[in-house]
Formats: structure tokens, C-alpha cells, sequence
């Protein structure tokens, strides 16, 4: 009997995540917080699933992270309903050997759920939107029907040949469901303000409940995630770096660079609403007419730098654009 055990969270998906903007090769000698992508939904919800090639490609950049002296904390984004069981674990296993020898900050988006949510206790602090989904803490086993494969097969045992009984998988499933819930208890026990079986049922709360349930540690986003990691590292002065295995193409990297720079710069973010209004007498009319063109020049010199990254299959560092 063919099986797949996950930890998943079963929800009608809608939205995207935002990019963001990476430069170039970043320099030694600067103390540095990383920020990189754990599973993320981007445009297609089977992004976010953890799977084991995707949680392999994770833990190559954890690896890297813990390697660099330089990186002395990480901000990892996670936008995930779960997936493979022993896939969760391992990232869970692999962020808290991590969080051994630096800060790190999970930036949570609009789901944080199941596997995705295990991965995420592996961090000094959680942080997630009002409106993001937090919980389904459970466990869901995908299960052929017997007879599949149809071919003719012989075994050494009954449970060789047609798998172990439903009795027996419920009770692997509790099992696993048990240690879910260990898990939880270890990391957040003192925290949490949920019975057993409410915090065992599956369900997702939104992120303003969870932090007062102590599924989370603050509301915030990703802004705020690195100023925590900084607080928690004792740093004063330091670089924002992004950490990633390959870069995205020319064009869709310049975009990432215009959000990027938005979500750092009030002032861009300001001046880009304007212009998508199409509204050029509302910025002569607030005096900023002038200010507009300092803002197109910054982002000729965002494409300009965005342009000359280089691809490459292993991780890397990469600037964050942060204004002056």
C-alpha cells in the first residue's frame, strides 16, 4: 500500500507574494543579516508545498547562512499549507541548528500552516501578518487503494504485499500527531493559550488571534523581522543581504528592484501610487514634481545595478537596495 504521510493545510488558496529586489555580489567584512526564501506561494500554490527536492534546496542555503561569518542573523520568509512530513522535520531540525549560533526570524505572509509552521519553530521569533492563516496543526496520509499497482506481486509477509492495515495507519497517524503536538509543546508550551484538542483540530486562526493565542510572537512584516534579528544579534550597524541559489531573469529582476525599493523608501512608495493613478496635476499640486524626477533617476540607477547580476546554481549573497 503506496502512502504519502504530510502535514498540510487544506485551504481555498488566492493571492501572491512579493518579490524582491537583489543586486550584487556582496563584500566580506560586514556584519550582515540574510534574508532568504523558505517555501514560498508565489503565483502557484504548489510552490509553497514542502517537498524533498525543495527543502534539499532550502537547507543548501542554511547550510550556507551558518557557514559565512559575516551573516550573524537571518530573516527567513515562509508563505507554506505544509507538506511531507519528514521534509517539515528536517527544515524544522535544520533552522533550530542555526538558530544555535545566530538570530533567526521567520516573516510570515499569508500562510503559515501545518509543515510550514513546524519549519517555522525553529526560529527565535515568528512574526506574521493581521490577516495571514496560522495553525492546522495535523497530520494527513494520501493512501492508494489496495490492488494498486495491478501487477501480480509475492512477499515475504501479508503487510509486504497489500500494506499495513487502516488500523495500523490511524495509529502511525496518531502517533505522528502526537509528536506534532510535542514539538509545539517544547517550543511555545509556555506560550500558547490553547487546550490540547483545540490546538490539535486542524484549523487555521488569522494572525491577529494567533498572536494572542501564542501561535506567533508579533505582528509585523519582513521590515520588521530584520530589525528584530538586528535586535537580537546586537547590531547597530549593518547590511541587509539577500541569500539565493539562482537569479531571476533581467526583466523580472528590475521589477522586484521597483518593489523592493517601494517597500524601503516610504517616499518612492508614495510617488509610485501617484504615478500608477495617472495623475500628473496631483504631483505639480503637492510641489512634487521634482521630487518625482529624483525618483526615476534612483530607479535608472536600481535597473542599472540590477542589470549586472550574474546568474549562478549555488547560493550567493546579493545587496538589498536600501535607500540612503
Amino acid at each position: 500500500m503506496t502512502r504519502l504521510v504530510v502535514l498540510l493545510s487544506v485551504l481555498a488558496i488566492a493571492g501572491a507574494g512579493a518579490g524582491y529586489a537583489l543586486f550584487a555580489f556582496v563584500l566580506g567584512g560586514t556584519p550582515k543579516i540574510a534574508v532568504m526564501n523558505g517555501p514560498l506561494v508565489v503565483t502557484d500554490f504548489d510552490e509553497g508545498v514542502i517537498t524533498f527536492e525543495l527543502t534539499n534546496a532550502i537547507l543548501t542555503k542554511l547550510d550556507f547562512a551558518a557557514a559565512d561569518p559575516d551573516i550573524k542573523a537571518l530573516v527567513v520568509r515562509i508563505n507554506s499549507p505544509g507538506g511531507e512530513a519528514t521534509s517539515s522535520e528536517r527544515l524544522y531540525a535544520a533552522m533550530a541548528d542555526v538558530r544555535r549560533d545566530m538570530p533567526v526570524v521567520v516573516s510570515a505572509q499569508w500562510l503559515l500552516a501545518s509543515g510550514g509552521y513546524m519549519m517555522a519553530m525553529g526560529a527565535n521569533h515568528i512574526f506574521a501578518d493581521s490577516g495571514s492563516n496560522i495553525g492546522s496543526i495535523g497530520v494527513v496520509s494520501f493512501v492508494a487503494p489496495r490492488g494498486f499497482p495491478s501487477e501480480f506481486r509475492i512477499g515475504t509477509g501479508p503487510s509486504k504485499v497489500v500494506g499495513p492495515s487502516e488500523r495500523v495507519l490511524f495509529e502511525e497517524l496518531e502517533v505522528l500527531k502526537e509528536a506534532f503536538y510535542a514539538l509545539v509543546a517544547s517550543e511555545r508550551g509556555a506560550l500558547i493559550e490553547l487546550e490540547k484538542g483545540d490546538l490539535l483540530s486542524g484549523r487555521t486562526w488569522l494572525g491577529v488571534q494567533a498572536v494572542q493565542l501564542g501561535l506567533i510572537d508579533e505582528l509585523g512584516g519582513e521590515r520588521d523581522a530584520i530589525r528584530k534579528a538586528a535586535e537580537l544579534a546586537g547590531l547597530r550597524r549593518y547590511e541587509v543581504v539577500q541569500l539565493e541559489d539562482e537569479m531571476t531573469e533581467a526583466g523580472g529582476l528590475y521589477a522586484e528592484a521597483v518593489e523592493t525599493a517601494n517597500a524601503y523608501d516610504p517616499e518612492l512608495d508614495f510617488l509610485f501610487e501617484l504615478e500608477a493613478a495617472a495623475n500628473p496635476l496631483a504631483l505639480a499640486g503637492i510641489g512634487l514634481g521634482d521630487a518625482t524626477g529624483s525618483a526615476d533617476r534612483r530607479l535608472v540607477g536600481i535597473k542599472e545595478r540590477a542589470l549586472e547580476v550574474s546568474r549562478g546554481p549555488e547560493p550567493h549573497l546579493y545587496h538589498l537596495y536600501l535607500p540612503p
